[in-house]
């Protein structure tokens, strides 16, 4: 993901598309390992203010939100290898229509 955070920054230098993480919260114990060597902002989530649960989040979601930061989709990245090049087209192409890009 920051490959193609990097890579929309560079074809679209005014655009505010910004990726971020955020570790569900309940799982802390992995936000070292999982911001390790990463250059994206990583938001811890905690009990009480449980984002995850409010948008029904299921493992590796990516949820999108278009330029009223209102719910666009959501691309799942466990279904979606971004290994693979049509995936990774595909999300990007997502990220530029929810911001109105393409």
């Amino acid at each position: 993901m920051d490959d193609l955070q990097k890579e929309i920054v560079e074809e679209y230098p005014d655009s505010e598309i910004q990726i971020i993480g955020i570790n569900g919260a309940g799982h802390e114990s992995g936000v070292e390992t999982a911001a390790d060597g990463r250059d994206l902002p990583l938001l811890q989530d905690r009990e009480g203010v449980d984002v995850s649960s409010l948008w029904d989040v299921t493992y590796r979601d990516v949820i999108i939100l278009d330029e009223q930061n209102e719910y666009y989709t959501t691309y799942n990245l466990t279904s979606n290898d971004l290994s693979e090049a049509e995936k990774y087209a595909a999300l990007k192409a997502t990220l530029l229509a929810a911001a109105g890009l393409n």
